[in-house]
């Protein structure tokens, strides 16, 4: 029997009651500990018919359980078995600590509960999932990756890409596989090559396109979920995951509702926290929701070096009686977009497992993870891979390459899915795909991360030059690594937006310190890979060395980017309307709506410090209260009132043109009245005011 702290694997006898009441010395494995009604089993050779099982080493009182579905030997089997634990003695005890991975052998000889018949040999056993990520198995219900078990066919036959899916195997436990249940004229679709050299499943029209799968084992219990997807346009509804029963604590929900909120929501029992329109950018997420029954749920989402999350503390649990589906919520409702990943767990965890679940899909997808407040990258052992602390101002656009055994994590080449980041590192090579990088990691647990220190991507005013470098990039990249070397590397920048450039003038430059102009080393060679992207190849990088790219001749490749015009500049929008050079909306992330705020000075400041001011220059003038602007040139200056001026005197008030809201100024002190005509609102005529009051018009 093998224990930990959440569960008890069991190893047993299996005998076939209708094979004359012999036994035919098979063995089985299953888990206690769930605190589930029901438990699935794995084993081999496990053939049709009545099949009782009965534990080896079992302490606890008679009972049954019913195991749907178990698969031996990789095939499903659709006979419902019943599992009977008696009181018998302890025949094997495996180290959990040392527990190997993969499935293997176990040798025992035992004596049969019921038959009294010694069973010696050696038969097959296999084990529970052994892998996970972040290396977090205990209490793991779901875990569908696209980059394994995404199948063509009900019976399991693996898609290839651009191949509709059926069928996606869920690793955690394959006898409960996510089954294809939406309208048969459409299905999603298996993608390669999306999320940072991974695959990912399509979904274009979640409501018609979701899956089956049984969400039982959230019910009552605290429970942890994740998903790492890509949202491709603004629809009201985007959920993940669901059960369908529209009725209070019933109907989960989970994933993004409206443009701009992510929810993890049991129907009206709802948690959502505001997060950036899911074009802003267009970029891959991790989405993690969780219930604690002692405590309350938490909704966060992970984008573009962003964090978003809220909190609350009601504990009621899930309980619902509705399918489960993946690609849909409580009502329909479903996801468009790719979704990459999705995992479950019938447990909260603890800020170590998320932290190595999250560094396991930051890694995996590229998803660069937010220094907002510090956060290390960990493997699964908790080794500090990527380490917040001594990066410094080296923590923009995290990306990294890896093997985690324990995570099933194999990232051979990786760039940070930030908008603005233009490196990417791959082991030996750079493939079409993560999967098609044939080089391997020849350690578990060895990385090699990097992170930027956010300059711009550009030569402009850079002075830091080793000898022959006339132009480098402002943005310097820091190297980390972890458990040996990951060995030769290609090296390969996006310069697509950098004008002219000459490949011969091209030059990686890496240092021990980040301070270029002594002591770095210049690496030529560079390859045109013809997309506007440019290698180094046969590199090893050295942990704690930095890295960028210059240039020999700054004149035929400058290194700098290259000014596109727009037309019109959005701010919190990306509909600009064609009229606007700038169209701003409120952020949708603030709850009070703002304004733009225009530089105020006095009468004196904007003839003092304001030299050469240009043509339409809007400034509000503090001394009048309004608004003004340059009317003139920039040598010549004319500053004018927005709108029309005040008009203070008899002659100003009579010299208008057309219709007119009148102003009317009394002497207060002489109690004397003006002298002069005063507009009244029509056709330019005028009007006088008398001492005693009276106001006579001119019409």
């Amino acid at each position: 029997m093998v224990k930990n702290s959440q569960s008890t694997f069991h190893l047993g006898l299996i005998h076939r009651v209708n094979n004359g009441g012999t036994d035919d010395g098979l063995f089985y494995g299953y888990f206690s500990g769930f605190n589930v009604p029901e438990i699935r089993i794995k084993t081999k050779d496990l053939g049709g018919g009545n099949i009782q099982m009965f534990a080896v080493g079992g302490v606890d009182a008679s009972y049954s359980w019913k195991l749907l579905k178990p698969t031996p030997a990789g095939t499903d089997c659709a006979i419902d078995y019943h599992l009977s634990v008696c009181n018998v003695s302890q025949t094997t005890v495996v180290n959990a600590g040392t527990l190997p991975y993969g499935v293997y052998r176990y040798q025992c000889d035992a004596i049969h509960p019921c038959l009294g018949t010694t069973i010696s040999g050696t038969k097959d056993i296999f084990v529970a999932p052994t892998t996970g990520p972040g290396g977090h198995t205990n209490n793991m219900l779901l875990w569908f990756k696209a980059n394994a078990g995404v199948c063509n066919t009900a019976g399991g036959v693996f898609a290839t890409p651009g191949q509709t899916v059926v069928r996606w195997n869920n690793y955690a436990d394959l006898a409960n596989y996510a089954i294809k249940a939406g309208a048969s004229t459409s299905d999603p679709v298996f993608a390669t090559n999306y999320l940072n050299y991974n695959p990912a499943v399509y979904f274009a029209n979640g409501d018609n396109e979701f899956f089956n799968v049984d969400l039982s084992y959230l019910n009552n219990t605290s429970y942890s979920l994740f998903a790492v997807v890509r949202r491709d346009n603004g629809d009201i509804r985007y959920y993940v995951l669901g059960t369908q029963q529209a009725v209070t604590n019933k109907g989960l929900n989970f994933g993004y509702r409206f443009a701009s909120t992510a929810t993890l929501a049991q129907y009206n029992n709802d948690l959502d926290v505001s997060v950036r329109l899911w074009n802003q950018p267009i970029a891959p997420s991790i989405l993690h929701g969780s219930l604690d029954n002692a405590n309350g749920k938490i909704i966060r989402e992970f984008k573009n070096s962003l964090y978003f999350a809220n909190t609350n503390s009601v504990i009621s649990q899930l309980n619902s009686t509705g399918q489960g589906v993946l690609g849909q919520g409580s009502s329909g409702q479903g996801f468009e977009g790719d979704i990459a990943e999705v995992v479950a767990y019938a447990t909260t965890l603890t800020p170590a497992q998320m932290n190595k679940i999250y560094s396991y899909l930051a890694i995996k997808y590229g998803i660069s993870l937010s220094q907002s407040a510090p956060l290390n990258y960990t493997a699964s052992d908790e080794t500090v891979v990527w380490n917040s602390a001594t990066a410094g101002i080296f923590k923009y656009d995290i990306a990294g390459v890896g093997r985690d055994d324990l995570s099933a994590l194999y990232q051979k080449q990786s760039a940070s899915a930030n908008s603005d980041d233009i490196l990417k590192i791959g082991v030996v090579a750079i493939a079409a795909t993560n999967a098609a990088n044939a080089n391997t990691i020849t350690a578990d647990k060895r990385f090699l991360m990097w992170a930027n220190n956010n300059i711009s991507n550009s030569a402009l005013g850079i002075v830091d030059l080793p000898a022959g470098i006339q132009a480098r990039n402002g943005r310097i990249w820091k190297i980390s690594e972890l458990n040996g070397d990951v060995g030769n590397m290609e090296v390969r920048f996006n310069l697509s937006n950098m004008g002219a450039i000459v490949v011969t003038d091209l030059r990686l430059l890496t240092d021990a310190d980040g301070t270029f102009a002594a002591g770095a080393t210049s690496t030529a060679g560079a390859v045109d890979n013809g997309d506007g992207t440019y290698s180094f190849t046969g590199i090893n990088l050295a942990s704690a060395s930095y890295l960028t790219i210059g240039s020999i001749n700054s004149t035929t490749t400058p290194l700098i980017p290259v000014t596109i015009p727009v037309v019109g500049v959005g701010i919190n929008t990306t509909a600009i309307n064609p009229s606007a050079e700038l169209h701003i909306i409120s952020d949708p992330l603030l709850a009070t709506k703002q304004g733009v705020l225009i530089p105020s000075m006095t009468t004196a400041q904007m003839t003092s410090t304001i030299v050469n001011p240009p043509q339409s220059l809007v400034i509000y003038n503090s001394d009048y209260k309004r608004f003004m602007f340059n009317a003139g040139t920039e040598t010549a200056p004319a500053w004018q009132f927005v709108g029309e001026a005040m008009k203070n005197t008899s002659a100003e008030l009579s010299i208008g043109t057309g219709l007119y809201l009148g102003e009317m100024r009394l002497n207060t002190t002489t109690k004397q009245c003006f002298t002069g005509w005063y507009r009244l609102a029509r056709d330019c005529k005028y009007g006088r005011y008398n001492a005693v009051g009276n106001i006579y018009g001119n019409f």
